[in-house]
């Protein structure tokens, strides 16, 4: 029941967004930056895993004006922020990461209609991590179910909430990101970034209750982001900035989220302040116009209804989905063939809203 409960609020936040473009247009190519930056939103407002993204160029269009509904395909090249999606910052005001922190790249191909019921029809977007040509020695990006790397992880959030000055208990609401590099002096060393919300327990919660804490519901619940730095010598820091729940609202709708709230905030909670920053330390590109996908996956990156002949959930190898509370894994449904190591779009609307073809005889 919980899941199909799941299963229709998306599909009301999904629908919403079908026809969001002014009523007055019609697939001019003077209307083409509204629709982008209509697009650009609806992409960021539908992305419930890892960071937001910003435009970088417009690549190509293609029009179909004379056809009733009117049609536009745009190649977006986007990139991804340093702003994760529990950051209340526009993403327009996000930076940009340096080729150093290896960029993720999307190439996109977002369906514009007219007529009636003018909105975004469809977008499939290859999401990959860029390669690396000027910095051999910079942090290597690692999958996010990176046992090391999970370990950081999960001994950063420890130090988080033994270290904080917050009454409620935090638990992890995904793993961002993972690097790591070699050094001289420490020895091998990872660097972790991650999402938290916040629970209904108390920050005095024993160590055995803690995997059954749940997430607050609604506008109730801080989130935050953390980054963390575990050198090869064992010394760890955390670094987290606090989000108050009325100054975020985007997150709400992520998937995890969904299925473990539903309880109310207890009397142990102490509200902070917007945007904190915690620290605690331990003592002593070229242009592709007309996407058609790219790295390992090779059908076109607007392939319409019959070409998702994959399953609902693909996860990587060794790693099943959210069956590990403590640390969830981003799903899509339908097939997004990318590197573990990062959080890819997901295409909309979702293989599971789209119907099949019917077979020709």
């Amino acid at each position: 029941m919980g899941r199909l409960w799941a299963l229709a609020a998306l599909l009301q936040v999904l629908l919403t967004h079908t026809a969001t473009i002014s009523a007055s247009y019609a697939c001019l190519e003077e209307q083409d930056t509204n629709a982008t930056n209509e697009a650009l939103h609806i992409i960021n407002e539908l992305h419930h895993h890892g960071y937001k993204f910003r435009l970088v160029s417009v690549d190509s269009r293609t029009a179909q004006e004379k056809a009733d509904p009117c049609e536009v395909v745009l190649a977006l090249t986007l990139e991804e922020t340093k702003c994760h999606i529990v950051n209340p910052e526009p993403f327009t005001n996000c930076e940009l990461r340096s080729e150093a922190e290896t960029k993720v790249i999307a190439k996109c191909n977002v369906t514009m209609c007219g007529g009636e019921h003018p909105g975004i029809k469809k977008y499939t977007c290859d999401t990959e991590p860029a390669l690396l040509h000027i910095c051999p020695d910079c942090p290597i990006l690692l999958p996010l179910h990176d046992p090391k790397g999970l370990e950081s992880v999960k001994a950063a959030l420890e130090m988080f909430n033994s270290e904080s000055n917050h009454t409620s208990y935090f638990k992890l609401l995904e793993v961002g990101r993972i690097t790591s590099q070699h050094n001289m002096m420490f020895g091998q060393s990872y660097f972790v970034q991650f999402a938290i919300v916040e629970t209904e327990c108390a920050d005095s919660v024993k160590t055995e209750g803690k995997n059954a804490c749940k997430p607050l519901c609604d506008k109730e619940a801080d989130y935050g982001f953390c980054q963390a730095t575990q050198l090869g010598n064992s010394v760890l820091t955390v670094d987290c900035d606090i989000y108050d729940a009325q100054n975020t609202t985007h997150h709400h709708h992520h998937p995890f989220y969904r299925r473990h709230c539903g309880h109310r905030r207890g009397h142990h909670h102490h509200k902070g302040h917007h945007h904190h920053h915690h620290h605690h330390h331990p003592p002593g590109h070229g242009k592709r116009p007309d996407h058609a996908g790219s790295g390992h996956d090779k059908r076109p990156a607007h392939a319409g209804p019959g070409h998702d002949k994959h399953p609902d959930h693909t996860f990587p190898p060794g790693h099943q989905g959210s069956s590990d509370p403590e640390f969830p894994f981003p799903e899509c449904h339908g097939f997004v063939k990318i590197p573990p190591s990062i959080h890819p779009i997901c295409p909309f609307p979702p293989t599971f809203m789209r119907r099949p073809q019917k077979a020709h005889a």
